[in-house]
């Protein structure tokens, strides 16, 4: 009990000093939302907003006035920090400075498709990387095993933005296959009702090269695991007994290896949400928490970047620490 009340404690602090570290940050940084409206206002072209970090308002006093006010983060950064941290403890988060609405609701509604398509990612990497490392180990002196082996190297050491790019010049709309869809505006599945079809058109190829990077990661992570535990005795006298290779594995090591490992994958899940997934988003214009980060960011619109990024350091503080209880559970011997 006393080591769960040290990690919370730990958890608390660690969620406060990462909020004031970003307070301290936004306050240095150059230009204001202010900036960003006149900026705004000098543009004769329209069409530069068309896309899909559109925002649809127009700048007017009442606006400006409302910045300024909101703007409170480079007057004084410690004692406006205290109050927003105060403010974020009493569960107001404040209001968007463009979108006109609560921080907490906007971020709600983006999260929700992140974590939604974060999830379906998981479930699938950890099936796929389970099933290759598997075979590796049953098949470990074939043809394909050898093959399998290489293609997992060469993605594993490719950068997601890479393949994004390659792949979208190769399958997306408009390149050499033109198999997936790639601009949001093509698919209008509120208007013209919802079509599963333009959705996986839509998210398959996202969802692909997530995958590549991720499966091919852990796959070699897992069979490294396999193969350590082949010479232990538990292993070898199941072999004495007459089992297969395949029930060996499957029975013996899998069921050994899986509790140990589970904290590996809730770090790399971890790390998709902050990296991977955060560059993918980007650059297919996913309508997730990553491309509203990015808004935010570049409209300099201060209360939206400061819950973004408390939102991202909460979840990922609090997953590693879902991940040290669980290997604590599994090794008796460690402690923390």
């Amino acid at each position: 009990m006393t080591y769960y009340i040290k990690r919370l404690l730990l958890l608390i602090s660690t969620i406060s000093i990462v909020f004031f570290i970003n307070c301290y940050l936004i306050s240095k940084f150059p230009g204001s939302p202010l900036d960003y409206i006149q900026q705004s206002q000098n543009q004769e072209d329209s069409q530069n907003f068309s896309n899909s970090y559109h925002l649809n308002y127009s700048p007017t006093l009442g606006i400006t006035n409302q910045v300024e006010q909101s703007n409170h983060i480079e007057k004084s950064y410690m004692i406006e920090s205290t109050k927003l941290f105060f403010n974020y403890l009493k569960g107001d988060f404040g209001k968007s400075i463009y979108k006109h609405q609560k921080v907490a609701d906007t971020i709600l509604e983006k999260a929700s498709f992140s974590f939604i398509f974060a999830a379906i990612y998981f479930v699938i990497l950890c099936s796929l990387s389970i099933l290759i490392s598997c075979f590796n180990y049953i098949y470990e002196r074939s043809i394909i095993k050898n093959l399998i082996q290489t293609l997992l190297i060469t993605f594993n050491n490719i950068p997601v933005y890479v393949s994004s790019i390659f792949f979208i010049l190769l399958l997306a709309e408009g390149g050499i296959f033109s198999i997936f869809k790639i601009n949001p505006s093509s698919i209008q599945a509120k208007e013209e009702g919802f079509s599963l079809v333009s959705y996986l058109a839509y998210y398959t190829l996202p969802l692909c090269i997530l995958l590549l990077s991720g499966v091919s990661r852990i796959s070699l992570l897992f069979s490294q695991n396999l193969n350590s535990e082949s010479y232990k005795s538990y292993v070898l006298q199941a072999y004495l007994k007459g089992l297969s290779r395949k029930d060996v594995v499957l029975k013996h090591i899998f069921k050994n290896k899986l509790m140990s490992f589970t904290p590996y994958l809730i770090k790399h899940f971890t790390d998709i949400i902050f990296s991977s997934s955060f560059i993918v988003e980007i650059i297919f214009s996913l309508d997730g928490l990553a491309s509203l980060s990015y808004e935010a960011a570049i409209t300099r619109d201060y209360p939206l970047i400061i819950a973004c990024l408390l939102f991202y350091s909460s979840i990922a503080v609090i997953l590693n620490f879902i991940a040290d209880i669980l290997i604590m559970k599994k090794d008796k011997r460690i402690k923390m």
